[in-house]
């Protein structure tokens, strides 16, 4: 793209040295523009990893609680008879 603009500018008499500079002008904009956009999409990445880690961990609760009310139904007939 840089040549073609290079070119482009160049057939228009805009000289060597200005449209270089408009070229190397226009790369650092894309650059930043795109660097920018990066770091938007990686905050953004954070962001779901840690309601992910949040929900793992509530699943993982959820997970375990089950088990005890499973335990419970399991074993509460068995202890029931101990009792009485």
């Amino acid at each position: 793209m840089q040549i073609t603009l290079f070119r482009a500018l160049q057939g228009i008499k805009v000289g060597d040295d200005e449209a270089e500079a408009v070229v190397d002008r226009l790369e650092t904009h894309v650059e930043s523009v795109v660097n920018n956009n990066i770091k938007a999409v990686e905050a953004k990445l954070a962001g779901l990893q840690a309601t992910l880690d949040a929900l793992r961990s509530q699943i993982q609760f959820v997970t375990v609680m089950l088990g005890v009310i499973g335990l419970a139904i399991a074993a509460g007939p068995i202890i029931a008879k101990f009792i009485r």
